[in-house]
């Protein structure tokens, strides 16, 4: 199991996909002043990967960001990829990071494009990357998808494109809303989480012998618990022990789960599920 932090840099952003946990109206950007005494303590932290969100394109100062946390951990950059050209993927690269994971929500613009947008420019961000690259092996690149209603038909369409793009994994996160009239289509149904576990599993198995790597073992399997029983079963959250969150106030938080209070017990549900992936997938 990996020791990650996960940085929210800003929730300030260039999209305003529909699922966003972040309304425009409440989003904030990094404090600059601030930011040397986050970098110190994640270092303090000493985790084996930090994951930089939140929309760190539209941040001047990560590359300074990535050198910096680049001494003591790998870094991963998660980001819609619209923003991402040929210059600066090559800029990114001079970072030396680890990863860059970008969004990718359906296998062509018309799925991708009905709970966010800008379909296109997040291909030609992931291409801009592949292609500045070159033969090396890293950055690793990754594609992350929100798995909801109206694209749970196309994962293997998704695998595929990733295997195009000469990605090197990719990740299926399935999305839980409050079922209303307005995002009725988004939120998966139990059966439906069970179908995407079966799914990602006989994708696993066949896709990376062709060198694609898929969502951990792990998650697979609390994916498959948590549709069947409500639990995550018999894999551990890691929240408690090997994931760190820093906010966009830059202030730590053991776990970002609305359902868990400082003097209440934890409630699994669907939203956290996504933290066993992080602390257990070996992307990079």
């Amino acid at each position: 199991m990996n020791k990650v932090v996960l940085w929210t840099l800003s929730t300030t952003c260039n999209l305003d996909c529909m699922y966003c946990y972040y309304k425009q109206e409440g989003r904030r950007g990094i404090y600059s002043s601030r930011m040397l005494d986050a970098i110190e303590k994640i270092k303090d932290i000493a985790p084996d990967i930090v994951y930089l969100s939140g929309e760190p394109t539209i941040i001047n100062e990560i590359y300074y960001i990535i050198r910096q946390l680049k001494q003591k951990s790998k870094v991963v950059l998660t980001s819609n990829g619209v923003l991402i050209d040929k210059d600066y993927a090559e800029s990114l690269l001079q970072t030396s990071v680890d990863g860059i994971m970008i969004s990718i929500d359906g296998p062509d613009e018309t799925i991708h494009n009905l709970f966010r947008s800008s379909f296109n420019d997040a291909i030609n961000g992931i291409e801009a990357i592949e292609k500045a690259r070159k033969d090396n092996p890293y950055p690793k690149i990754g594609i992350t998808t929100v798995v909801h209603r109206a694209n749970i038909d196309y994962i293997e369409e998704l695998v595929l494109l990733c295997q195009s793009l000469r990605c090197d994994y990719i990740h299926f996160q399935p999305i839980f809303l409050p079922l209303t009239d307005k995002n009725y289509n988004l939120s998966l149904i139990t059966q439906e989480l069970y179908q995407l576990s079966y799914t990602l599993n006989t994708l696993k198995l066949k896709h990376e012998r062709q060198g694609i790597l898929l969502s951990s073992k792990q998650y697979i399997k609390a994916l498959k618990n948590f549709s069947q029983t409500g639990t995550f079963g018999e894999i551990a959250c890691p929240a408690g022990n090997s994931l760190y969150f820093i906010d966009e106030n830059l202030q730590e938080k053991k776990c970002p789960s609305p359902l868990v209070t400082l003097d209440g017990p934890c409630e699994p549900s669907l939203n956290c599920i996504n933290m066993i992936e992080l602390a257990y997938n070996n992307f990079v």
